[in-house]
């Protein structure tokens, strides 16, 4: 993987960094491209043998720009700014301005309150500053603070530094640093600080990598930049439309993918005759967290196939991703490619619907209509499932010896042992579960997958990739055996601060090190118990230290009945926001929205969470056994992307619910046309009952029990 596309990428990726150092000196006699330049050079060793070439790329200002590679970064910078905001607006200095959370600013068909401002500071899940202010300027010190710790942890990183970790270090140092800025003498032109310098990076890097690969000669490449410069031009819009280059001439493509069939196979476990009830729990748990491996998984051997960096992944969550890849390549036969294994690991029950279009450079200055559009095309394509094995005998035919018990789908010879399926999932459910052994996921490509040997590892062998959750210690011993051939990610879990440390396990191999964000999460015992639901004579009455607890234990938590909450949350018309909600629709807007929801569900629900079980623990008398029990009360069975599903104590899931909707009104700056739907149940914890046709995201009335409490939930009573 690599070649020049990628060094383009990493320009594009860096080519804004000056902005950062510039704002610590208040040094705006300067253009920041002289402050990139500075940057690349005290770090050149970072980047290796493309050091000269993406100094070159990355610090030339834009109008000197004549060479191919340089055009595509410049190009690519202008693009991903396309119909960047301006409007009359307080004059604010460059290295004072805060970012403004883009969820403040959303607007269907409520006013819009006054905007609601980032903290700036690494990125962070404690809540004073994870959530927004009103605070409209940061201090000089901020930068300063936020600069010195992004410049130690790159002196730590061994060189070079690789595409993946360069990524992870900006997410983690630039997503609260406004991109551009009010800085402008006029009024009219001052830009609207809504865009962080990580997105926009990001989307530069992605676009330049499909750029570099794309059949526009260099002289296109200039005409385009030439049309692209009147940016400010009263006509602009119509000029670009006019024009044949950049209205007609494809420059990448959008590919969204959407796995199906998600809902139905999660819930589709069987209790297998003299299965214990705490081992279909623990497959339930694991089934979830395998979904989002396996949308990860094909998201990232797609972008291999079109050999382009880790960014070009714009969105990965709930089954669907969409990608940003060059104007060519082999679309219909790695969608074929893709069935076809899907198909004989899943027989049919988890097919993947992908469409396309290509992009031309008008397209990126009206994508709200690109992004109505490509949905459109997914639609019609889930008319045709799996049309390109569709004719194969397979398809229709297969000899079956037995199906396999525990899921009630697959294909198995012997009766009396779950299916290679079922079987990782519960290894996944095993280690999940165990304190100080889930710290690391790591991701084997290709030849690197040997490294793992005989460690429990979750098989895509049709994407040539492995996955192992694995201890500290363990992962060390991975990044020994292994040889330096393929790929070898190591993901801490959780970690904003530590996540790199993997990199100096040993400096002599190209190990990529990134960020394992686990929303997925379980209750685990921190010492021995015995629920009063369960009487001598039962399976599994009692509940070892650092083992999860079953649904019956889970249940036992609450107060009165024993019975679980079983909660189904989303946003609301987030088609519309994505459509409509956002003005103008450009693409780094769209990135930074659908950036920040997955941020509050993937990264704030687990410590919304811990932080309610805390909450509950504390007023427990010491004599109740079930205090100092668990660390936290709910299994979250999947969040991400705009909405979750979490089971608990039924009366804490309640709270739970006002908790998550008081959080979300709080992070969108009480945003009137930001909110958040739930649906909840109450059942006893028996596994059948849990079905998802018994809980779903209510959109009318709300119960009484919550309506005090906010936004409108519905309680479907018990069962």
């Amino acid at each position: 993987m690599g070649g020049n596309g990628w060094s383009v990428g990493l320009a594009g990726l860096l080519h804004d960094i000056g902005k950062f150092s510039q704002r610590v000196g208040n040094e705006q006699r300067w253009r920041h491209e002289e402050f990139t330049e500075t940057f690349l050079k005290a770090f050149s060793d970072k980047l290796g043998n493309e050091a000269e070439k993406v100094l070159q790329l990355a610090a030339t200002s834009h109008q000197q720009v004549t060479e191919r590679d340089g055009l595509c970064v410049k190009l690519a910078d202008w693009l991903a700014s396309a119909e960047r905001q301006r409007r009359q607006q307080p004059q604010i200095a460059p290295e004072r301005t805060a970012l403004i959370a883009i969820p403040s600013q959303v607007q269907l068909k409520k006013a819009l309150s006054l905007p609601a401002y980032l903290p700036l500071r690494r990125l962070t899940f404690s809540g004073r500053d994870f959530f927004p202010t009103d605070q409209r300027q940061v201090l000089p010190e901020d930068y300063r603070r936020a600069w010195d710790a992004f410049a130690e942890t790159l002196r730590q990183l061994p060189s070079p530094v690789p595409f993946r970790v360069w990524l992870t270090l900006l997410q983690v140092f630039t997503h609260a640093i406004p991109s551009a800025t009010p800085w402008e003498r006029e009024p009219e032109k001052r830009t609207v600080p809504d865009i962080s310098l990580f997105h926009h990076a990001r989307l530069t890097a992605a676009i330049a990598t499909c750029l570099a690969q794309s059949d526009l000669t260099e002289r296109e490449l200039i005409s385009l930049r030439d049309v692209l410069s009147g940016f400010d031009e009263p006509d602009f819009l119509e000029r670009l439309k006019g024009d044949e280059l950049a209205s007609k001439k494809p420059i990448c493509l959008l590919l969204r993918g959407d796995v199906a069939g998600i809902q139905s196979w999660l819930y589709r476990i069987a209790r297998a005759e003299g299965e214990l009830h705490r081992r279909t729990a623990k497959r339930l748990r694991s089934r979830s967290f395998y979904l989002v491996l396996l949308t990860q998984a094909i998201a990232e051997w797609l972008c291999r196939k079109a050999n382009v960096p880790p960014c070009n992944i714009l969105f990965c969550g709930g089954g669907v991703f969409d990608l940003l890849l060059p104007a060519r390549g082999e679309l219909e036969q790695w969608r074929k490619e893709l069935n076809e294994w899907l198909f004989s690991e899943f027989f049919g029950d988890l097919p993947i619907n992908m469409a396309w279009m290509k992009l031309t450079a008008a397209d990126f200055y009206d994508f709200g209509s690109v992004r109505q559009k490509i949905a459109s095309a997914l639609e019609q394509s889930k008319s045709q499932p799996a049309a390109e094995i569709r004719d194969k005998p397979k398809f229709w035919f297969h000899e079956v010896a037995e199906i396999c018990r525990y899921c009630d789908t697959t294909p198995f010879a012997d009766p009396t042992q779950p299916c290679k399926q079922c079987r990782q999932q519960e290894q996944l459910g095993d280690v999940l579960r165990k304190a100080g052994e889930a710290d690391y996921l790591i991701w084997a490509w290709d030849e690197a997958r040997q490294a793992l040997g005989s460690y429990e590892v979750i098989e895509f062998s049709g994407l040539s990739c492995s996955v192992a959750i694995v201890s500290e210690e363990r992962a060390k011993d991975i990044v020994k055996a292994w040889d330096g051939k393929g790929e070898l990610v190591i993901a801490k879990r959780n970690d904003p601060k530590d996540w790199w440390k993997p990199l100096n396990w040993d400096k002599s191999k190209p190990v990529q090190a990134a960020i394992w964000w686990a929303a997925s999460d379980a209750p685990v015992a921190k010492r021995n118990w015995q629920a009063p639901t369960k009487h001598a004579g039962e399976e599994d009455v009692v509940v070892h230290k650092d083992e999860a607890l079953d649904f019956d234990e889970i249940a036992a938590l609450s107060e009165g009945s024993p019975l679980l909450g079983i909660l189904r949350m989303d946003v609301d018309s987030l088609g519309a926001i994505f459509a409509l909600g956002i003005e103008p629709p450009s693409p780094s807007r769209i990135a930074e929205l659908s950036g920040r929801m997955d941020a509050f569900f993937t990264g704030w629900l687990l410590e919304r969470c811990r932080r309610r079980t805390n909450e509950w623990q504390g007023k427990l008398s010491d004599g109740d056994e079930r205090k100092g029990l668990v660390d936290n009360a709910f299994y979250l069975v999947y969040a991400g992307g705009d909405d979750l599903m979490v089971i608990g104590p039924w009366d804490l899931t309640l709270w739970l619910a006002w908790h998550i909707r008081n959080d979300f009104k709080r992070y969108c700056g009480d945003n009137p046309n930001m909110t958040i739907s739930a649906g909840i149940i109450f059942v006893k914890p028996k596994f059948p009952s849990l079905t998802t046709e018994r809980v779903k995201v209510s959109k009318p009335a709300m119960s009484a029990l919550l309506m005090a409490c906010g936004k409108r939930s519905t309680n479907f009573g018990s069962g």
